[in-house]
């Protein structure tokens, strides 16, 4: 068949009136401006040693799930 190889890099047009480069800049500048607030509410992490206890704390069902990654029926269930 057809041996040709392309050294070249495949360009693909894209229909918008920016300049490729230009337009991944402000894609990328509209990401970071979205996950900036989720990066500032991050939960506080939940306290799983009690200062003064001996004995292991019994846990709350919601810290439960939080630690396993799982629901409240998934835990139940175990």
């Amino acid at each position: 068949m057809n041996n040709v190889e392309k050294s070249e890099k495949a360009f693909t047009p894209m229909f918008f009136p920016y300049a490729p480069d230009q337009f991944l800049e402000q894609i990328r500048t509209v990401v970071r401006e979205e996950v900036m607030p989720l990066e500032r509410n991050q939960p506080t992490p939940v306290l799983y040693k009690t200062p003064g206890l001996t004995q292991k704390p019994i846990y709350k069902i919601t810290e439960v799930c939080q630690l396993f990654q799982g629901t409240k029926p998934t835990i139940h269930s175990w």
